[in-house]
Order: C-alpha cells, then structure tokens, then sequence
C-alpha cells in the first residue's frame, strides 16, 4: 500500500512557519499562497527563507537536463533569436518567432493610436486602461540604484521619490511584479526579503516629458566586448540586456564615455540592447493629457497672473512701471530706461575688438559696434591718446579677443588686482593703459578721474566706479581764445600769452613764469640797483629791459677793504718760510711770487746727491741697474735672496765679481754661482759682466777650503789636499794621477 509523504502546512492565508516550528532540512508549505519555506541557519543565525509565490511568470527547478527535456516544451525547429510562447489550445510551450506577438495595440486596456516619440506607458485607475503619455515628476532620466540582500531586510531607501509607476525592480535579475513591491517617498518595500547576498536592481524612469529615450542595438561575434553607444553615459543611467536577460552593471558591464565594455564577450548572434534617456524633447503642453494647470500670481506693486498653458502659448508680460518699494535681482536686468536708485553694479554688454586679451579691471573705450548682438565693441584706453579717451568703465573680468564680456560704467568692480594701490586712493586711466594712482602730468596726456580704491587685494581686490565716460580733469595744457578774468593768477608751468592784462601793482598776484613780451597795458618803471659797503656801484632798466636781458651795473672794490680770513672764505696763505735746507724768494707781500729751492734741481729726470739718506719703510728700485759705490757695504739680514721673480727655475744664482772693466777670455772675471744646466756649485772664470741670466765659464777657479766633506767625489783634473779622508763606505771616482796621504778609517 502506498504511503502519502506529507510536509508540513497550512492552508490559512498568510500563515508561516516560525524558526521553532522547523528543523533544518524541513519544508513548510502555505497552500493557499502557494509558498515554500525552509529553516536556513548561518553561523549563529537562523531564520525562515521564503521561496517566491508559485505563479506562471516564474521559473521552477526541474532535474531536466535541458529545455526541450521537459514534457510541455516543443523546441523542435526552434530557430535564432526564437522564444518560448505558451499556447492554451495544447498546453504546450513552443517556439516562436518575435513576429508572430501581437501588438500593444491590439491589447484591449491599452491605447497608443496618439503615441509620440519618448513616450512611455501611464496606467489611468479611473478606467482601467494604459496609455501613451509624458509622464513622471522626479528625476531626470533613468535612474539606476542597486542594493544586497541581507535575507531579512524588505526596505530599501531610494535615490529620489518616484511614482511607482516609475519603477522597475529586478531581484537577482529577475523582474518583479508590480503587486510585489511598493513606494512610498523614497522607501522602496518587497513584499519578500531577498536572500542573504541577492542583489537588487532598481531602475527610475521620471521626467519622460524631458527626455528622449535612446536604444542602441548590437549583435555579438562571440569575441568583441566593446561596443559604441551612441552618448556618454554612466553604468547607472542605462538598462542593457542581452537576448532579453538583465545585465548587473560593474559586474557585468561597465561604461567610460560612449563605450560600453562587458566582462565577458556575447556569444555570436547574441542581441545586445541598451535603453537610456536624454535630454532633448521639446513638450507641446497643449497635447499633455492629466496634466496640473496652476495659476502664477504676482503680488505687491506688480500685479498679473498667467497659467502654464498661458505660458506654453507664449511670454509673461508683467507692467511695474508703478513699483514704487525696493526690487532685488540677482541676475542681470536688460531695460530700454531705469528711471530708479539701483543698489548693484550698472554693467554694459561689450565685445573685445582689440585684437589682444584684455584683464579684468582695465579701463575701456568704445571701439565700435557690434550689429547683431547690440553690444559695443571695445578696447583698452591709455591717456595718451586721445583715440583712445575717454573710457567708458573697467572690464569685470578678463575678455579675450573676440570674446564678449561686461564693462561697469558706474559700481563696484570686485576680484581684481589692487595691491599697487591703498585703500581711498583716486585712480586715473595711465598713460600707456591700466589704471594709476598719480595723476598724469605731460601736458600732451589726457586726464580721466576713473573711482576710489575700496579694497586693496592682488585677487580680490575692489575699485568703486564713479562714472568715467568723460576726460573729467582739467588737462595739463590749456589754450584760451578768450580773455581770463582772475583776482589771482597760478601756474605751475610756462604761461605764454597774447594780450594778457595784469594790474602787478595793485593786490592781485600772478604765480609762475610769464612771457612779459607779450603782455599789454603793463606798467614799465625805471628800476634802480645801488650798491655800498665794500663794493660800491649802481645801474638802472625798466621792466621792459630786465624781461629782453639782465641789467649791468659798475662796481668798484674800495682799497684794503677786504680782509682775508674776515671778508673772504676757503683757503689762504699769508706769508712762506724755508726750513733747514731749503730757501724761499719772494714769500711775503701782495702780489709776491715766492720761489722754493734746495740748493740742487729735483726734477725726476735730474740726478740729486745727498749726504745720508735714511729710509725707515721698505726701499723699491724698479731700475734695471743698482750700483753702491761704498767702500763698505753692510746687510743685517742673514740670507740674502737672489732671483726673488722666478717662478720656476731657468736662471743661474750667485754672485759676478769685476776685476776688468772689459773682460774677455784672457782678462776675465769670476763667479760664485749655481749652475742651473749642471744643478750645481761653481767657482769659475768668465767674459760676462752685468746684467747676464747665465754665466759662461771661460775656466773654472781654484777654490781652497779647510776642508771638504762629500758623499761622492769626482775629480777632472789635479787635487791637492795636505789630507783626504775618505771612508770605507763612500767611493771616489779619481780621474787624473793625484798623491794622496789616504787614512783609512
């Protein structure tokens, strides 16, 4: 008789079993929801894991080797890129081409007759039914979050807060019912908590009505694993599938710019499908279904109000010509007239035509005119040139040639360069461009009072615009046609003039140089200068005379009225005496002309003869020849050094004694010196006199010494010696016959 294995289970809906309820190995069945569970223990913790509801969507294991090993399959004739299509009349699972599906719209709760571009699928619960729509309120395309089980979790908090219809889950790359979840802000609960480890994919689809939605399509080669798609995106903005199956990005797939690179290559005729969203679609609000419709009020000293569709149809015209209280803007204002108190910078639309960058902070002038756009075309000014002045304001911020920028006539000008400058200084447009604390001062230049420095910074620096626009500043040269009318008259330079009349008499004052020719109506008295005292003269010249020249006066020094060291000043000498030795003519007396003699010339080509000379410092002879004609000579030093300027050794040194004025061969002299060619000591007989840097030996001189003490000893000639000693270890070279007293030692 057969016996029924029975598990545990429960038909009340909802109904699971505990931990203590199972042991391991056991399953619990809920027959009514159709779901199996098991205990699972892992280290320390235990619990129950649900397996998924049994439904007809889903996979079930199966001991089949294969798809076509199992009884409802028929896979016969099953050709590439097929699919497994149930069919009530058999039961039976077949494949079947793509081509043979029906369409959305031949489905009865689905409308597309008006779909559009972009569009994605909105169910409507009033009817029932799905339709074509832009539609969603949260992201901006697709949005990819992805999350691990932990096998007990059912919440996961999402990256915004979608609509759920927005969003499709993926648990372990299977797609998920929509009655299996649902969202609530942006709190994501599965009805089942996915296993320990299991991933789960979650994909936002929002803002459709700003997107266009992009499909790339590949087929695999078995090898390549890089594809191109056709816009940079991230992993987490795309949804790529091969032949239908999920991929889990990073894992599977990764993207840098435009390449989509897997992990491993797709098989041969494997289709690749990659869907993403992108900016770019412009919405005909008229044709958006369902959608909100509010009204925008303007409230205060403006007044209007305009709905969505009001704006989809065209602009906002709202009239504040009536404001009367404060308005802030943050941004730029473009109007035809401000008739107002502006708290901000008033800025000017500008081109830089100049054909090189300008900084920010430089001083412009208008170059031209840029028809198109409406702005001014500009170029830095320099006070220089008048071409160039006067300039309209400062840049507010560096524009490149040909770039379009902003130029402030009347404001501050922040973050720029103003640590030249201190705090309160007034600037000026420079001479050669830029801006300058000192005031130009060349009568040719241009003078522009450009602001005050407000904050001294190299980066941040801020200097307040007070209206430039004019060369506000008198100019350092001035002509007038006219007549000058002025109690007082001041002029820091050269005043030159045609028929200006100045009353110097009276109390008005005139300052400077003037060009008294061209005056008229002038005074011209007779001045008279008078001299007294030690010097006595006068002359006189009119006004006249003195502006054409100078005036000459006669002056006469009255006798012996000068005194010297009283009346006069700098060095003198009243009167010269001669010392011991020395006489002086004609030493005292005006106008004397004393003479100093020693009673011999003194000139440096004289030769002078005194009786002693003592020199306390150091004696340099730079002569070529120096001769002491002294009966006795005597040196304190001990060594005398000779040829003191060798650096190297190239001369004989020694001492030439003159026995012949004219010495030759026969009547010689005789030298003491060191033979530098024989590097040695020699006594000789030789034709030279002075001034020779070797001595030729005409014969070599007898020398007697009481005795002589050698290592070696070579004689070329006779030795007499009363007595020689040589010892045992030297050797004695005895080239001629010599009668020697030998004691040997």
């Amino acid at each position: 008789m057969a016996t029924n294995i029975r598990l545990r289970r429960s038909a009340v809906q909802g109904n699971a079993p505990t931990t203590g309820q199972l042991d391991l190995g056991e399953l619990a069945i809920n027959t009514y929801d159709g779901k199996i569970y098991l205990k699972r223990t892992q280290g320390a913790n235990t619990d129950i894991l649900q397996l998924p509801a049994i439904s007809t969507s889903q996979t079930f294991i199966t001991n089949a080797s294969s798809i076509g090993d199992l009884n409802d399959v028929d896979i016969s004739g099953a050709a590439n890129a097929e699919i497994l299509l149930y069919y009530t009349a058999n039961t039976t699972f077949a494949a079947t081409p793509l081509t043979n599906l029906i369409a959305l719209d031949d489905l009865s709760d689905t409308d597309v007759a008006s779909a559009s571009n972009g569009q994605l699928l909105q169910y409507i619960s009033a009817n029932n039914t799905w339709i074509a729509a832009s539609t969603g309120t949260n992201g901006t395309g697709i949005t990819h979050d992805n999350f691990t089980g932990t096998g007990s979790a059912t919440q996961f908090t999402l990256s915004n807060a979608p609509n759920e219809s927005e969003v499709i889950v993926f648990v372990g790359s299977v797609f998920q019912d929509r009655d299996t979840f649902t969202v609530a802000g942006t709190t994501l609960t599965l009805s089942t908590a996915p296993a320990l480890s299991e991933r789960i994919d979650v994909f936002i689809i929002g803002n459709a009505s700003l997107f266009n939605t992009i499909e790339d399509s590949f087929t695999g080669n078995g090898s390549n694993t890089q594809y191109t798609l056709s816009y940079a995106l991230s992993e987490q903005q795309a949804l790529v599938t091969v032949n239908g199956i999920v991929q889990q990005p990073v894992t599977h797939y990764t993207m840098s710019g435009t390449t989509l690179t897997f992990d491993t290559a797709p098989a041969a005729s494997d289709i690749i499908d990659v869907r993403y969203a992108i900016y770019g679609t412009t919405v005909d609000f008229a044709n958006v279904t369902n959608k909100p419709d509010p009204t925008i009020t303007l409230a205060g000293d403006a007044s209007g109000s305009v709905t969505l569709t009001d704006l989809a149809n065209g602009t906002l015209t709202v009239d504040v010509s009536s404001i009367t209280g404060d308005v802030t803007v943050t941004g730029n204002v473009t109007s035809a007239f401000v008739d107002s108190s502006l708290d901000g910078n008033i800025v000017i639309g500008a081109k830089n035509a100049s054909g090189s960058n300008i900084a920010a902070g430089i001083p412009v002038y208008i170059s031209g005119y840029v028809g198109g756009s409406g702005k001014v075309e500009i170029t830095a000014a320099a006070a220089n040139s008048a071409a160039t002045m006067p300039a309209i304001g400062l840049t507010t911020t560096a524009i490149n040639n040909g770039d379009e920028g902003y130029v402030v006539p009347f404001g501050l000008v922040s973050n720029i360069d103003t640590s030249e400058f201190t705090v309160g200084d007034t600037v000026y447009v420079a001479p050669t461009g830029g801006l300058t604390a000192t005031r130009p001062t060349d009568p040719t230049h241009l003078v522009q009072n450009v602001g005050k420095v407000a904050k001294v910074n190299a980066s941040s620096g801020q200097i307040l615009v007070l209206g430039p626009g004019r060369t506000n500043d008198v100019s350092n040269d001035i002509s007038i046609s006219g007549n000058v009318a002025a109690n007082n008259f001041v002029a820091t330079t050269n005043v030159a003039t045609v028929g200006l009349t100045a009353n110097l008499i009276t109390s008005n004052t005139f300052q400077g140089n003037l060009d008294w020719s061209y005056i008229t109506s002038k005074p011209d008295p007779v001045v008279t200068v008078s001299l007294s005292g030690d010097v006595s003269g006068s002359g006189s010249a009119t006004l006249t005379d003195l502006a054409n020249g100078t005036i000459s006066i006669t002056t006469t020094v009255q006798g012996d009225s000068v005194a010297l060291g009283t009346d006069t000043t700098g060095d003198y000498v009243e009167s010269i005496t001669g010392g011991t030795g020395v006489t002086v003519t004609g030493g005292t007396g005006e106008g004397s002309t004393p003479s100093i003699a020693i009673g011999q010339a003194v000139a440096t080509t004289d030769d002078v003869t005194f009786n002693d000379i003592t020199v306390t410092g150091n004696l340099v002879v730079t002569g070529t020849t120096t001769q002491v004609s002294a009966a006795t000579l005597t040196i304190d030093d001990p060594i005398i050094e000779v040829g003191n300027n060798q650096s190297t050794p190239a001369y004989d040194l020694g001492f030439l004694g003159q026995r012949y004025a004219s010495a030759d061969a026969t009547n010689h002299n005789v030298a003491f010196v060191w033979d530098e060619s024989g590097s040695e000591f020699i006594a000789a007989h030789t034709a030279n006199t002075a001034n020779v840097t070797s001595v030729t030996v005409s014969a070599y001189a007898n020398l007697q010494v009481a005795s002589i003490t050698a290592t070696g000893l070579t004689a070329t000639a006779n030795v007499a010696a009363a007595g020689m000693t040589i010892n045992s270890n030297d050797v004695a070279t005895i080239n001629d016959v010599i009668a020697l007293s030998i004691a040997l030692g």
